[in-house]
């Protein structure tokens, strides 16, 4: 589906000069179509930097994101009855030249 929706937006009287992708899956579905946009995935993935060029990510931390999770989890488990938390886990850009190719 990835494929034919980056077809029907290439497509279009204004296409896209550039991509970013919300996922891993997302990503890896785009570049098998074969379209080279500048592209940023969301995201960081096994080999995104043997593809030539390297594929841009922002990538997040697997580890602290389950840490979390578990610790806001065991503490409504005890019995915390507090209010819904909103956390935000920082993320990085690892720049590897997909994100830096200029515009078709």
């Amino acid at each position: 589906r990835a494929g034919a929706a980056l077809a029907r937006m290439l497509s279009a009287q204004s296409p896209p000069t550039a991509l970013f992708t919300g996922n891993g899956r997302v990503t890896l579905a785009v570049l098998r179509t074969g379209y080279r946009l500048p592209m940023v995935g969301f995201d960081d993935f096994e080999l995104a930097d043997l593809l030539v060029p390297g594929v841009s990510v922002v990538a997040q931390d697997p580890a602290g994101l389950g840490r979390t999770a578990a610790e806001l989890l065991f503490r409504r488990i005890q019995g915390d009855p507090g209010p819904a938390e909103h956390v935000e886990l920082p993320t990085r850009l690892i720049p590897r030249g997909s994100g830096e190719l200029p515009p078709p």
